[in-house]
């Protein structure tokens, strides 16, 4: 259940970094660090981007950002709240939108 995943977050975890969850297959770290720049306001390094991997060794339609900082993290969860429309691709012959779930990551 998301919140008690958030509630973990925020009280015992102090993690810095959230998966993002529905990215399409295609797109590429540069398409994921503008989007999210521009949603929380400050600038994060490439290296900060790392998507996930399927047993197959292609995208799993998921991704981890590394924040720096617990409270930047916390800060970028609560933007993201309930998810935010990502666009990607070039207009001319492929271009997708989807809405991104930005959550904690699971400990399992």
């Amino acid at each position: 259940d998301i919140v008690q995943e958030e509630k973990v977050f925020y009280e015992v975890q102090q993690d810095r970094r959230l998966c993002l969850d529905g990215l399409p297959f295609f797109a590429v770290c540069s398409d994921l660090q503008t989007w999210m720049e521009k949603h929380v306001g400050f600038k994060l390094a490439s290296s900060a981007f790392f998507v996930v991997l399927g047993m197959d060794n292609r995208p799993s339609g998921r991704a981890v950002v590394d924040f720096g900082s617990h409270a930047a993290a916390a800060k970028a969860l609560g933007i993201f709240a309930g998810g935010k429309l990502f666009e990607c691709g070039d207009a001319s012959n492929v271009h997708c939108e989807r809405l991104l779930l930005v959550r904690p990551l699971r400990r399992d």
